[in-house]
């Protein structure tokens, strides 16, 4: 999702973007990729447990978590995309909840050790300082917390076909596609995003590949356009 740090204009892309983002939860991919996220968590007693949603976007994920009970701050900086979670409430989930806009993700204005656990799904691609980033989302966490986090898998064929694409549109078109890999500047290796936790003081639990197609036939590191993992803060 969107944070103010990232290349000229990504934010504003997702502002575009927001009116219809929603959407996209209704088709098959997005709701596989939403699954493969929450079922790293799904057998976990999350309930009245505070957590944070970086890069929130519409709040999908945070309407789920807070239907597990949990108490969820929200913070983009796409305004739009919060306009949107916010209309999306209903008024329970807006007692247990709050979405504000804040400039970067790469430096929260939130105290050490607030939230039990933190939400980042396809922000840390967009980042100027990832690794800054990755190192707030470990110090609002407590000991113990729970990290779920996304990013681009640099050995993604699929990644690579649309990254061509995009190139060779560059050359043709007024308006390369797709538009978002102009902004989308960040992507690892299963190890490299181990690493890069490993080095914020978290501990990886798992760390999976997800692809929006299902094959039998070819290893899940070259359809994988994603990598979805889970990380805890040492108590």
């Amino acid at each position: 999702m969107s944070i103010e740090s990232i290349k000229p204009n990504a934010v504003d892309l997702h502002d575009e973007l927001a009116k219809d983002w929603e959407q996209k939860y209704a088709q098959p991919r997005f709701q596989r990729r939403s699954a493969h996220f929450l079922k790293l968590i799904q057998d976990l007693p999350i309930a009245r447990q505070v957590w944070l949603d970086g890069g929130c976007g519409t709040g999908f994920l945070s309407r789920r978590l807070l239907a597990r009970g949990c108490k969820i701050i929200g913070m983009d900086a796409s305004k739009d995309m919060l306009h949107v979670a916010q209309g999306l409430s209903s008024d329970d989930e807006k007692a247990s909840s709050l979405f504000c806009r804040i400039g970067t993700i790469e430096s929260l204005p939130l105290p050490d050790a607030s939230f039990d656990g933190v939400v980042c799904s396809s922000v840390i691609e967009y980042l100027d300082n990832p690794n800054a980033c990755l190192a707030e989302l470990s110090r609002v966490l407590k000991p113990g917390g729970i990290l779920l986090i996304s990013a681009p898998n640099r050995q993604s064929l699929l990644r690579c076909c649309l990254k061509l694409a995009y190139s060779s549109s560059r050359l043709l078109l007024a308006k390369p596609w797709p538009k978002y890999l102009s902004y989308s500047i960040n992507e690892y290796s299963h190890a490299e995003l181990i690493q890069s936790l490993e080095r914020c003081g978290l501990e990886v639990q798992q760390m999976e590949y997800y692809s929006p197609v299902e094959s039998d036939l070819i290893p899940q590191m070259w359809i994988g356009s994603l990598l979805i993992g889970m990380a805890v803060k040492p108590r």
